[in-house]
């Protein structure tokens, strides 16, 4: 399991994703406000995309930037 802290300068919160990568699939674990939200994808990025998109699609795109690819 890798661990990776989401971080944007035009927004003011961070968000702590856990990822799960196995036989190509991914499985993305997203600390919002404190509550789980879930992704899965073939890919990271689809995953966070995912686990991220209760946030909307604008804080989505800020963060994904930093996501490793």
């Amino acid at each position: 399991m890798e661990t990776q802290i989401l971080s944007a300068p035009g927004l003011d919160f961070w968000v702590e994703v856990r990822l799960v990568g196995h036989d190509g699939r991914w499985i993305a674990v997203a600390a919002i406000a404190g509550e789980p939200e879930l992704g899965w994808g073939s890919s990271m990025r689809a995953a966070v995309q995912m686990a991220l998109s209760s946030l909307g699609p604008e804080a989505v795109r800020e963060l994904i930037r930093s996501c490793p690819t």
